[in-house]
């Protein structure tokens, strides 16, 4: 028996062109999507090994796992689809990422074959934000939805 460790990381959105780096963007509309590293103990023969050695997914887990980010991202990413600070921000990445658990848990996760080790946020994550509607801010807001209009995000 062979067990190795397998890290994905993606974004609420499930939107490559949104890398989980991609300093591109306003640095404040990056770090509000929020991005998850998730690290997983998989036992063979559910993971194998590309051409360069790494580790990954075997063909069908890597469909399954996909199947499954696109379904969750889909249920939980129109949540966070106003750029601008939601409110109890903290408390709703909570239930976020304990949704995702329970979510791995029901269709993805495989009792001793295939487990969570860790779930991890990247990025920064702001505690206090202004509820402040200056006209600075409205500015910045508009230049922001041109931002990503422009990289054909809503």
């Amino acid at each position: 028996m062979t067990i190795k460790i397998i890290v994905e990381q993606f974004n609420i959105y499930n939107n490559s062109e949104l890398d989980v780096y991609d300093y591109d963007l306003s640095f404040r509309a990056n770090n509000d999507i929020p991005k998850f590293q998730i690290r997983f103990y998989v036992n063979s023969p559910y993971f194998s090994e590309n051409i360069n050695g790494d580790i990954q997914f075997s063909r069908n887990t890597r469909r399954k796992f996909n199947e499954f980010k696109a379904l969750f991202c889909k249920k939980h990413g129109a949540i966070y689809d106003n750029p601008s600070r939601i409110d109890n921000s903290l408390d709703l990445m909570n239930t976020t990422i304990n949704s995702l658990k329970e979510s791995l848990n029901k269709s993805f996760l495989i009792p001793g074959e295939i487990e969570i080790d860790t779930i991890e946020l990247l990025g920064n994550w702001e505690v206090y934000h202004s509820s402040d509607n200056s006209e600075l801010a409205n500015l910045f807001e508009k230049q922001l939805m041109d931002e990503l209009s422009k990289k054909g995000i809503k």
